[in-house]
């Protein structure tokens, strides 16, 4: 399920939660005193994220999402495969991930995860 650059691009800048290249801080900023599980997508304006993209030869684009959690923001890398959108976690080798089919799903799975719940 790969994208063209293009078709990535569409697809999450199409999505409420687009912030654009915005850096780290900048989206700490904007998620500080959120509830938890409330998140943002962004890109590195830096290209940090493209850093990441060369160092992954199985994924075609990554992203940001910044998500708050009971006092703090934190970040994860969502790559688009030839699989589908996957969250590598802790994970170097993708095939060991879940691919899912949309980077919707996959958002959604991220922010359900109870830790970005109030309790």
């Amino acid at each position: 399920m790969s994208l063209s650059e293009e078709e990535a691009k569409k697809l999450v800048e199409g999505l409420p939660h687009w912030q654009g290249m915005i850096t780290r801080e900048q989206a700490e900023t904007i998620l500080n005193g959120k509830a938890p599980g409330t998140y943002i997508l962004r890109k590195d304006p830096d290209g940090f994220d493209d850093e990441i993209l060369l160092e992954n030869t199985e994924a075609n684009f990554v992203f940001v999402i910044a998500v708050a959690e009971k006092g703090r923001v934190v970040e994860h890398f969502l790559f688009n495969t030839e699989r589908g959108w996957v969250w590598p976690k802790d994970e170097p080798r993708f095939e060991n991930c879940h691919a899912y089919k949309s980077i919707k799903t996959l958002i959604e799975s991220i922010v359900s995860i109870p830790k970005h719940r109030v309790a």
